[in-house]
């Protein structure tokens, strides 16, 4: 991760030097901005592909561990009418830790749909982005056919 960040903070310090020396080509330069938007919307759907699979599997956790609870609930209750008040006891040990598990869990859940969300919103933003420079390259060959048949 940090070998990327410097690779890509190199890169740049090298591209600022060879537009030094070089014409900056403006299509070039778009077409950088789109690959690099593709390049972002590609992790974006590694990360949904990712993050869906976890919200799926902690979802599937989270609405075992509430049917867990409801029955261990009515279980205690089912002793207590009984006068068994040791297995209610039992039971009551198993839901605190069954309340425990269900928190953990709708937590971790919480955490992984905000993941997905925020990938979500990457691929959102780098098709906008390539949207964006797609629109600007057409019109930058439209100008420059203009130019040209302005000079004929």
């Amino acid at each position: 991760m940090i070998m990327g960040k410097f690779f890509k903070a190199f890169r740049a310090q090298l591209n600022k030097i060879a537009n030094i020396f070089f014409e900056s080509d403006p299509i070039a330069v778009m077409q950088l901005e789109v690959d690099s938007a593709t390049d972002r919307l590609k992790e974006g759907r590694k990360g949904l592909e990712m993050y869906r699979g976890l919200v799926e599997t902690v979802a599937r956790q989270v609405a075992a561990g509430k049917s867990n609870i409801g029955a261990l609930e009515s279980q205690i209750k089912a002793h207590l009418k009984a006068g068994n008040r040791d297995m209610a006891g039992q039971l009551a040990i198993q839901l605190q830790k069954a309340q425990t598990e269900l928190a953990a869990n709708e937590a971790q859940l919480q955490m992984h749909e905000g993941a997905y969300q925020n990938n979500l919103l990457k691929i959102q933003k780098a098709n906008k982005d390539i949207v964006k420079v797609r629109e600007k390259i057409q019109q930058y060959h439209a100008e420059l056919k203009m130019s040209a048949a302005e000079a004929e």
